[in-house]
């Protein structure tokens, strides 16, 4: 195993996470994904990371609202790419773009 089950480093459980999500094991990469946020204490780099790749594990399993959760708190931390998959996610973000998209068709 790339990281030992022994290892207590929040960075550790967050790259493992990413292995596993990228291989397609998502059950797995949720438990490294979460037990990173627990060490990380929600706080820093590391809860940046696991928060955005929570996010898109429940994106992948159709939970939009857990995910737009997981991007705010990891936009809140400071991530960038989180801060723009949560604006999308935001319900009055879509309506907007929503209203928006109806007056431009309306104006062509």
């Amino acid at each position: 195993a790339v990281v030992s089950t022994q290892s207590t480093g929040a960075s550790l459980y967050n790259d493992r996470g990413q292995l596993h999500r990228l291989m397609g094991d998502t059950v797995k990469a949720l438990e490294d994904v979460e037990r990173a946020i627990q060490l990380s204490n929600g706080q820093g780099k590391t809860a940046v990371q696991a928060y955005t790749q929570r996010a898109m594990l429940h994106m992948r399993n159709g939970d939009e609202e857990n995910a737009r959760v997981d991007f705010e708190r990891a936009s809140y931390l400071g991530g960038k790419f989180a801060a723009c998959q949560a604006a999308k996610l935001n319900p009055y973000a879509k309506l907007c773009n929503q209203m928006l998209s109806q007056a431009m068709e309306q104006l062509q």
